[in-house]
C-alpha cells in the first residue's frame, strides 16, 4: 500500500513534468519548424528533443537519491526505535538500479510528449513562420490547453485518493492507541531465560531454578511482583488447542475454537496488572502440587459456559494426551482478557495453566520462560540488580530480549503509526504538487489569454470580473478532480477495510473534508494568477492586436 500511495505522488510528479514540457513544446514550435526549415533532418530534432530530456532525467534521478540518502538517515535518527530493522535501511545496487530505470522511464516518456507534438503537426509549424512572430496560433493551443487541464484534473483526483486515505490512517491510529490492551505495561521490565540443558536436564530442577529467581526477584528493593510464562501479550501466537468441558451446555461441536495454553507462575498477574474478576488466580499451593487449579480469560469463560458462573467447573485442554481423571482442571478464577498479537484483534481466548508444577505431564517444558518484573520506577533502572540476581543463580545464563513492557504495547502499534506517517508526508507531497498543477494551468491560461482579458478591461471589465472570470475556470479543472477523485476514493475504500480499526473507508466526513481542503486550495492556485490577470495593462496587451 505504501509503494502505491508513493507511485500516485510519482504519478503526480510526472503529471507536471508532462505539463511542462507540453507548455515548453508549444512555446518551441517556430524555434522547431525554423530549425526543420534550415535543413535539420527529423531523427536529428528528435534526438536532440530526446538527449534534452535524458539530461533533466539524470539530474532529476541523482538529485532524488540525494534526497533519498538524507531522508534516510532522518528516518534513522528520528523514526520509531521500536521498527524492527531500521537500521539496516540503506542504499543499495538494487535501489540505485531502479532509480535509474525509473529516471531513464520518465525521461523517456516525457521527452516523447514534444517529440510526438513535432511529428504530428510539421506542416502547420511550417506555416506558422509565415505569421509575424507576435502572432499566437491560439486554434492549435485548444488541444493543448485540454491536454493540461486533463492531466491538472488526474492529479487532483489523485492528491484526493491520499489524501482521504492518510486522513483514514490516521483516524484508525488514534483509534489504535485508545485501545485497552488488558493489562498495565508502564514500569515492567521483561526478559527472557534460555536455561542450558547440561546444567537443568530435568523438569524438577527447571522449577526449582525458576522459583528460587522468582523468590529472590520479589526481594530487591522497589519490586512489587515477578513472574514467568512462555510469552507476553502482543508477541504472538505460543500454542494452544481446543478445549472441552463436561459442564458445559454447548455440544462438542460448538467448541471447535483453538484457545491460547498458557502456562504461567504464582505473581504473573500482578507483575502485568490483568485484573481479577471472579475466583482466585494462580497461588504457590498449585505449583508444590497437583491441585488442577486453571483460570480462564473473560471471553473462553463466556464461550465455554455462556451464562454460568464457570468456578468450579472442569475443563480439559485436548493437547495434553486423554481426557482421563488427570487431564482434568478445576477452573479457579476468571481475570481480564487481554490481547495476544494485536491490539486491533478480538479479545483471545485464554487458558491459564500451573506453570512450575513438576508433576503435571501436561505442562512444556521450562528450559525457555519470559520473565515479568513490576517496579515502584523506572523499569530500565532495575536491569543491573535483574542481572545480579540471575548471576547469582547461575554464571552461564545470560538475559535476552531485555525491554520495557511499554516498548512491546508501542510496537504493536508502529505499523499503524509508521504507516500513517508516511501516508500523511505523501498526501502533504500530493497536495502540492496539485496545487502546483493547477497554478501552472491557470497561470499559463492567463498568459495565453492576456490580449483577451486587455481588451476585457479596456471595454470595461472590472477587476473584480477578471479575477471571478479567472478562479472560475480554475475552480471548474479542480471541482472535475475532485469528483473524479471521490469515486476513485470510493472505489479504493474497499481494499483499506482490513487495514483500518474503529473507522469506516467510506466515512462521509472524511470525504467532505478533503473535498473542501482540495476546493480551497484550487481556489488559492488560481487565485494568484487571477489577481495578476486583473492588474494587466490594456495598452501594452492590446499594442501587437
Amino acid at each position: 500500500m505504501l509503494l502505491a500511495a508513493i507511485g500516485l505522488v510519482l504519478l503526480m510528479a510526472c503529471a507536471n513534468v508532462a505539463n511542462l514540457f507540453l507548455i515548453r513544446a508549444e512555446d518551441r514550435r517556430r524555434e522547431v519548424a525554423l530549425r526543420a526549415a534550415l535543413g535539420a533532418e527529423r531523427r536529428d530534432l528528435v534526438r536532440h528533443l530526446l538527449v534534452e530530456s535524458l539530461v533533466l532525467g539524470a539530474l532529476a534521478g541523482a538529485f532524488g537519491l540525494g534526497l533519498a540518502a538524507a531522508g534516510i538517515r532522518l528516518l534513522i535518527v528520528l523514526g520509531p526505535s521500536n521498527l524492527p530493522r531500521l537500521l539496516e535501511v540503506d542504499i543499495s545496487g538494487a535501489e540505485l538500479a531502479f532509480t535509474a530505470a525509473i529516471s531513464l522511464l520518465a525521461s523517456v516518456a516525457f521527452g516523447a510528449l514534444p517529440t510526438m507534438r513535432f511529428l504530428r503537426s510539421r506542416r502547420s509549424d511550417r506555416a506558422l513562420l509565415a505569421k509575424p512572430l507576435e502572432c499566437r496560433d491560439r486554434g492549435a493551443a485548444a488541444p493543448h490547453q485540454r491536454a493540461t487541464s486533463l492531466l491538472v484534473i488526474c492529479q487532483v483526483s489523485l492528491t484526493l485518493i491520499l489524501l482521504v486515505a492518510a486522513a483514514l490512517f490516521a483516524l484508525s491510529l488514534g483509534n489504535l492507541l485508545r485501545i485497552d490492551p488488558g493489562f498495565r505495561a508502564e514500569r515492567v521490565l521483561t526478559f527472557r531465560l534460555s536455561l542450558p540443558e547440561a546444567d537443568f536436564p530435568d523438569r524438577a530442577r527447571q522449577a526449582a531454578f525458576h522459583q528460587e529467581l522468582i523468590d529472590k526477584l520479589e526481594t530487591l528493593p522497589g519490586v512489587e511482583a515477578a513472574g514467568l510464562t512462555r510469552c507476553l501479550p502482543l508477541q504472538g501466537w505460543c500454542g494452544g488447542n481446543q478445549v472441552t468441558s463436561p459442564d458445559t451446555t454447548l455440544p462438542p461441536e460448538a467448541l471447535q475454537d483453538v484457545a491460547s495454553i498458557k502456562p504461567i507462575s504464582p505473581g504473573y498477574f500482578r507483575a502485568l496488572g490483568i485484573p481479577l474478576r471472579r475466583g482466585r488466580t494462580i497461588e504457590r499451593r498449585d505449583h508444590e502440587a497437583r491441585t488442577g487449579a486453571a483460570v480462564l480469560s473473560e471471553t473462553l469463560a463466556a464461550r465455554v459456559f455462556p451464562g454460568a458462573d464457570p468456578i468450579g467447573k472442569r475443563i480439559h485442554p485436548t493437547e495434553s494426551g486423554p481426557a482421563d481423571e488427570q487431564g482434568w482442571y478445576t477452573v479457579v478464577g476468571v481475570v481480564g482478557d487481554v490481547k495476544r498479537e494485536r491490539l486491533d484483534e478480538a479479545p483471545a481466548d485464554i487458558l491459564y495453566l500451573p506453570m512450575l508444577g513438576t508433576d503435571d505431564v501436561a505442562l512444556p517444558t521450562l528450559a525457555e520462560v519470559t520473565v515479568a518484573v513490576r517496579s515502584d520506577g523506572e523499569p530500565t533502572a532495575m536491569v543491573p540488580a535483574v542481572r545480579a540476581v540471575v548471576r547469582e543463580l547461575s554464571q552461564e545464563i545470560p538475559l535476552a530480549d531485555v525491554q520495557p513492557m511499554d516498548e512491546i504495547l508501542a510496537r504493536a502499534s508502529v505499523r499503524v503509526e509508521l504507516t500513517a506517517t508516511i501516508l500523511g508526508l505523501a498526501a502533504a507531497s500530493a497536495l502540492l504538487l496539485g496545487a502546483i498543477g493547477v497554478f501552472g494551468v491557470v497561470s499559463h491560461g492567463v498568459g495565453r489569454r492576456i490580449p483577451e482579458i486587455g481588451l476585457r478591461i479596456a471595454l470595461g471589465a472590472s477587476r473584480r470580473g477578471v479575477v471571478l472570470m479567472v478562479l472560475r475556470g480554475g475552480l471548474q479543472v479542480g471541482l472535475a478532480g475532485i469528483l473524479v477523485g471521490l469515486a476513485g476514493a470510493l472505489a479504493v475504500a474497499r481494499f483499506l477495510r482490513s487495514l483500518l480499526y474503529g473507522v469506516s473507508p467510506q466515512n462521509p466526513l472524511i470525504l467532505a473534508a478533503v473535498a473542501a481542503v482540495l476546493r480551497g486550495v484550487a481556489a488559492l492556485a488560481s487565485y494568484l494568477p487571477a489577481r495578476r490577470a486583473a492588474r494587466i495593462d490594456p495598452v501594452v496587451a492590446l499594442k501587437h492586436e
